[in-house]
């Protein structure tokens, strides 16, 4: 988990995690490393052995977006990680009573 906890991102691992540990058979660990926009927590499973053991629950905007933002990133998002699925998809809009569009 590239995110500090108690984020959305980390309530969705753990609320998941049980369930996984139920339906695999194993322990599922839901492990913080938050720091540099996620790359920490990115880097330490991009360089994870491609065991199937580690996998990583990222918001993709920052996929997409930290290439860009740091040109030194130490793994390449394309050849170090593999997709996986889409959990879960929360558009970002405001209530219908505000005045915001």
């Amino acid at each position: 988990m590239p995110n500090a906890p108690g984020g959305t991102s980390d309530i969705i691992a753990r609320l998941l995690a049980p369930e996984m540990t139920k339906a695999l058979g194993q322990s599922v660990v839901v492990e913080n490393r938050a720091g540099a926009a996620g790359n920490i927590g990115a880097d330490a499973v991009a360089k994870s052995p491609p065991d199937g053991h580690t996998l990583l629950l990222m918001d993709v905007s920052t996929l997409a977006i930290n290439p860009a933002l740091f040109p030194r990133i130490s793994f390449d998002v394309q050849r170090d990680l593999a997709p996986v699925t889409m959990l879960i998809y929360a558009p970002i809009s405001p209530p219908p009573a505000t005045p915001w569009r």
